[in-house]
């Protein structure tokens, strides 16, 4: 239940000579280049945004679901159980880029809207039955989310592959049609320094006031199991004032800020989970159960960037107080990958969240 614009995207761009040379649905300017002088030149900005402009009064409607039998995903990004209910804009995007190794990307990636009033998220109840194997990086068992202001759940991914000599530079300028994406090509000014991939991230909306999350009440049976890294068993959030899901992968340098900016607001609501049944995962940083419950905007983003690549930016200028959470958890939760943790249970108000393990 989405009300102010979304649903689910997903986007494959290869910004590869084999990908867009010859490509007339991607092609704004087919003026090619030789590869050898100017594909070190290559600049491409790229932008995604799950969440509404200017919107008021767009509130998500209740979900309740009931679902019995085995939930089997494969794949990147893949996830066995989705619910979102979001009012102000947003839903779900896959984003996977393939570049040479000496293109310059330069992205950004926004969860939650500008400027929206009045959108709250609906309540979530669940009942379910039966097992859940998810496998592929960036993936999850279990995503429910109640998100107000806008916002939800992103993956994306940036793979290099090698430059080739006789090849040829795509066009020099690209660009994808429609929001919410958007990419754009130009060749670099000679003698600029390209170094890598960056990203600019944002978990919380601009702006905006009573976009509030709804209550999740969810009651599963079944083993949660997991194969891939950077993917999350059961993952559940209310979270006011926007925000919600981001995972990237293939990024160098990247900026995240946590939290709602120009005085957005909004409560995160009460959320409780009754699962009986295992929960395991074995990758690097697979978390097995994240509950999040966040006033102010924010979520969690996993990513594969170093540590010391990640400028960490918390906003303060926000509000929203956090609601209860309740876990019942009959069975095992098992980690076995590096940076992994089996629970992660969060009450925040004023903006906050999990970024890699940066900040928990």
């Amino acid at each position: 239940s989405i009300n102010g614009g979304g649903g689910e995207a997903e986007v494959f761009l290869d910004l590869t000579e084999s990908g867009l040379a010859y490509s007339q649905d991607s092609i704004a300017s087919a003026d090619n280049v030789d590869l050898e002088n100017e594909a070190k030149k290559m600049f491409v900005d790229f932008s995604a945004s799950l969440g509404g402009s200017l919107l008021s009064d767009f509130v998500a409607r209740e979900i309740n679901y009931q679902q019995d039998g085995d939930l089997v995903a494969s794949g990147e990004a893949s996830t066995g159980s989705t619910a979102q209910s979001i009012g102000g804009g947003g839903g779900r995007s896959y984003i996977n880029l393939t570049h040479y190794d000496v293109t310059t990307i330069a992205a950004k990636f926004d969860h939650g809207g500008t400027s929206v009033q009045d959108s709250s998220g609906g309540d979530i109840t669940g009942i379910r039955s039966g097992n859940i194997r998810t496998v592929g990086d960036f993936g999850s068992g279990l995503i429910t989310q109640s998100i107000g202001g806008g916002g939800g759940a992103s993956v994306a991914i940036f793979n290099q592959t090698a430059v080739a000599d006789e090849a040829v530079v795509p066009p020099s300028v690209i660009s994808t049609r429609g929001a919410p994406v958007a990419a754009f090509a130009v060749v670099a000014d000679a003698g600029q320094q390209l170094p890598a991939v960056t990203a600019d991230t944002g978990l919380g909306g601009a702006g905006g006031s009573g976009n509030d999350a709804g209550d999740v009440d969810l009651t599963s049976s079944g083993d949660v199991s997991t194969g891939g890294d950077r993917i999350i068993g059961m993952l559940v959030q209310s979270i006011g004032a926007g925000g919600g899901d981001s995972r990237l992968g293939g990024v160098d340098i990247l900026t995240t800020r946590l939290g709602a900016i120009d005085g957005g607001s909004g409560d995160g609501g009460n959320i409780t989970l009754r699962n009986t049944g295992n929960v395991q995962t074995g990758g690097t940083m697979a978390p097995g159960i994240v509950m999040q419950s966040i006033g102010g905007g924010g979520g969690i983003q996993l990513s594969d960037t170093m540590a010391s690549s990640i400028d960490l930016k918390l906003s303060a200028d926000n509000s929203g107080d956090g609601g209860e959470i309740l876990l019942q958890q009959s069975g095992n939760v098992s980690v076995a990958g590096a940076g992994a943790y089996g629970l992660a249970l969060q009450s925040i108000g004023g903006g906050g969240g999990l970024i890699d393990n940066l900040f928990l």
